[in-house]
Parts: structure tokens; sequence; C-alpha cells
């Protein structure tokens, strides 16, 4: 189901899955530049494997840092329990 069709259902999670998408594209384009290739030839298996799980990597990087942005400076996160 794409974002588009979320939309129409639940607007406010249409809208975070378009949001995602966009960051998702720009940083395939990002990775793909600096490693002098193509997105398309990434997604299309054209280069080594370790490329495409390269790109997965720094989308997840890319997304996770974006969305780290979004949470208040007054959230606090106890980690260890």
């Amino acid at each position: 189901m794409s974002y588009l069709e979320v939309a129409k259902i639940h607007p406010k999670l249409g809208k975070l899955l378009e949001k995602d998408a966009v960051i998702s594209a720009k940083a395939s384009e990002e990775f793909a530049s600096n490693n002098g290739v193509s997105v398309e030839d990434i997604i299309n298996m054209k280069v080594y494997a370790s490329l495409l799980l390269g790109m997965n990597r720094y989308i997840g990087t890319v997304s996770a840092l974006e969305t780290n942005k979004q949470i208040p400076n007054d959230v606090v996160f106890v980690r260890g329990y």
C-alpha cells in the first residue's frame, strides 16, 4: 500500500510515510552519487550485493538522524531497563 493510499485512510500517518519516502529517496541518491553509481544500478543488482546492503544501512542511518531531530529536547531516554 502506498503512502497516498494510507493518507486517504489516515492523513497523519500518510504524511509521515510521505516524509520518510522523501528522506529515503534523497539518501539513496546521495549514497549512489558518493559511490559513483546510479540508484537504478543498485536496485537492479548491477553492483556487488555489499553496495546494496551499504545503501540500505545508509538510508536507515539518515532516516534515524532525521527522526531524532524531531524528538523534543526535554524527552529523556533511560537505557538499561
